[in-house]
């Protein structure tokens, strides 16, 4: 996790001197502050997890005092709903509302990116980058409006289910069937025994 403060990880995915950014899976705050020292006017990082949220507070304090970072401390879905969020012992950036209820946890509440947009009077998106572990196709169903009106640059990891190849299936359609206009474009990769299997997907026009 340290390391992600030192690399760029989504390497295809541009920010502009100036942009307003959602971090969507802001974890501590790495990735925010990538974009912020890449031009990012304001991002807006969106992170559920109580224990993450305490260290993106401190990570990111000055930031926030200076409000070129929000902190929206909800997950994202396809419309407000409540459940579980699984903790992944040992590796707190892969806690997860898809793998049930057990084990050690808390209940979050969730939101679509369109209702955050529209709650926080937003009137530019620039960029959305999506990491929230196996939500992605719900999260992008429920960014209908905020993709076609603002039409940001889209970045999303997929590697986080079970059949990851299924999951950029799904990504991709979900995203061709709201905002028809973008292209894929893959990101970092790995090979496996069923070829090589996009880990990240890009969407551009």
């Amino acid at each position: 996790m340290i390391a992600q403060y030192k690399v760029q990880a989504y390497p295809g995915l541009r920010i502009r001197k100036g942009d307003v950014v959602l971090d969507c899976g802001g974890f501590v705050g790495d990735w925010t502050r990538f974009a912020l020292s890449a031009g990012a006017w304001r991002v807006v990082t969106v992170e559920p997890s109580s224990e993450n949220l305490e260290c993106l507070r401190r990570n990111l304090s000055r930031e926030i005092r200076e409000g070129r970072v929000l902190v929206y401390s909800k997950g994202l879905w396809d419309g407000d709903a409540r459940l579980y969020l699984q903790h992944r012992e040992g590796n707190p950036a892969a806690h997860s509302v898809t793998g049930g209820s057990s084990g050690s946890g808390e209940w979050i509440d969730l939101t679509s990116i369109d209702k955050m947009v529209a709650d926080l009077a937003m009137d530019r998106v620039d960029v959305i980058k999506m990491d929230i572990e196996g939500a992605e196709t719900r999260a992008i169903r429920g960014a209908r409006t905020t993709l076609n009106r603002f039409r940001p640059r889209l970045a999303v990891a997929t590697e986080h289910t079970m059949d990851v190849l299924q999951n950029n299936r799904n990504v991709i359609e979900a995203v061709r069937e709201i905002a028809p206009f973008y292209r894929p474009r893959c990101g970092y990769c790995r090979v496996t025994d069923r070829g090589v299997v996009p880990e990240t997907l890009y969407f551009v026009q």
